[in-house]
């Protein structure tokens, strides 16, 4: 892994850390959409913005590796049910024998809120479209793409979240789907387990086992570090990654 993928991750924590000084007017219940990568089923509270942010390093089968910096999505509430959610381009590295980078996709999309059920389910679904950058890393093309997110609190330690998302990238069309455990590991740490998938029409399915941990401070910041190891060809043999959000 490159040294500047260790000084992000350090970065991530850094930035925490002035968050531990700053007023307790911050709400401590933060719901995130990272770092899994199974959404959230519920909208963030009305009249707040949310912002998530991150960085990952892959490394696929043989000289192949990637990083992604920033993986910002800014999140707000419309109403109590509909939030808008604009991501922000991405620095992309693609590494294989040369380097090649530049601002991957962004996004400009909404998430309704269809739950919770009587049975307390939460649903949601998201609809957005990708803005091409015209980079080396862009599709250079509007993308659409939909997804179908649940959730339910099993108990006041464990919770699942599903979802299914389809999409097309320059022209092909993909769909994915994971599945995943959150779980309270004490204190304000949590922990998430999950397996997911995505496939194409021009490649095969790529199957992943993802595992990080969450911590949230006082006033609602959380940072969070995932590992995630391949399970098909496709998949990349080792995911690492570091995140930070945050609620205004």
């Amino acid at each position: 892994m490159s040294y500047c993928v260790f000084a992000s991750l350090a970065l991530v924590t850094i930035m925490a850390a002035p968050s531990l000084v700053l007023a307790e007017e911050y709400s401590s219940d933060i719901i995130t959409d990272r770092p899994d990568f199974t959404e959230s089923a519920v909208v963030v509270p009305l009249g707040t913005m949310q912002l998530e942010s991150g960085i990952t390093h892959e490394q696929f089968p043989g000289d192949l590796s990637t990083v992604s910096v920033g993986e910002i999505l800014i999140r707000k509430s419309l109403n109590e049910k509909l939030e808008l959610r604009l991501r922000i381009p991405s620095y992309m590295k693609f590494s294989n024998g040369s380097d090649v980078t530049g601002l991957g996709d962004g996004s400009v999309g909404v998430k309704y809120q269809l739950g919770p059920t009587k049975s307390g389910l939460d649903v949601a679904a998201i609809a957005q479209v990708s803005i091409p950058t015209l980079s080396d890393v862009s599709s250079n093309e509007l993308d659409p793409s939909a997804i179908f997110a649940i959730g339910k609190e099993l108990n006041e330690k464990w919770s699942i979240r599903s979802r299914f998302g389809v999409g097309w990238v320059a022209g092909d069309m993909e769909w994915g789907a994971s599945f995943g455990l959150r779980t309270s590991l004490g204190g304000t740490w949590g922990g998430v387990l999950e397996l997911a998938t995505n496939d194409s029409e021009s490649r095969s399915a790529a199957t992943l086992f993802h595992a990080g941990v969450t911590y949230v401070l006082k006033n609602g910041y959380q940072i969070d570090y995932h590992l995630g190891y391949g399970l098909s060809d496709s998949a990349p043999d080792l995911l690492i990654g570091a995140g930070l959000s945050f609620r205004l």
